[in-house]
């Protein structure tokens, strides 16, 4: 006959949290209550009883799921840096010459060897052969500013 003992019960609901984490990543629920039964694994280990063990994975769970999401929140502020920019979102700040027109404030332009639709955001009209400055980006539409020739960015 099989015993289980508490010790058993945290391990297994630890891997099984931890199977539950894979299936859904980036939550954090299930890996923090792993880690609070793993908590509660090791106090079962050293004979603690029953309800200090079961208070050891509340509080643990509580502690590690606090943790993990003040360290995501700060992990997606570094996300907003130059560094971490990409696909359009770095075009920004980039010069970018208007190549179509298809209303008076949107159209077509083209930087880096790419087309990409654009919209203006001031009150002058778009002209095919302008340079702009994108300036940011709304859905699929770069978002530009025209240039005069001497306010030209060097990229």
């Amino acid at each position: 006959m099989i015993h289980i003992t508490t010790t058993h019960i945290w391990f297994i609901l630890t891997l099984f949290c931890l199977i539950l984490e894979m299936g859904n990543p980036g939550l954090f629920y299930f890996l923090s209550i792993a880690l609070g039964s793993f908590m509660a694994f090791i106090a079962s280990l050293y004979n603690f009883n029953i309800a200090e063990q079961c208070a050891i994975c509340l509080t643990g769970s509580l502690g590690m799921l606090f943790l993990l999401l003040t360290y995501v929140k700060k992990s997606q502020k570094n996300k907003t840096s130059k560094l971490y920019q990409s696909n359009m979102y770095q075009l920004i700040g980039k010069t970018i010459e208007i190549t179509e027109v298809t209303s008076e404030v949107s159209g077509y332009g083209k930087v880096n060897g790419e087309t990409w639709p654009v919209k203006s955001q001031s009150d002058k009209s778009l002209t095919v052969g302008m340079l702009a400055i994108i300036t940011g980006v709304q859905g699929c539409h770069l978002q530009v500013n025209s240039l005069t020739n001497d306010s030209l960015p060097n990229n």
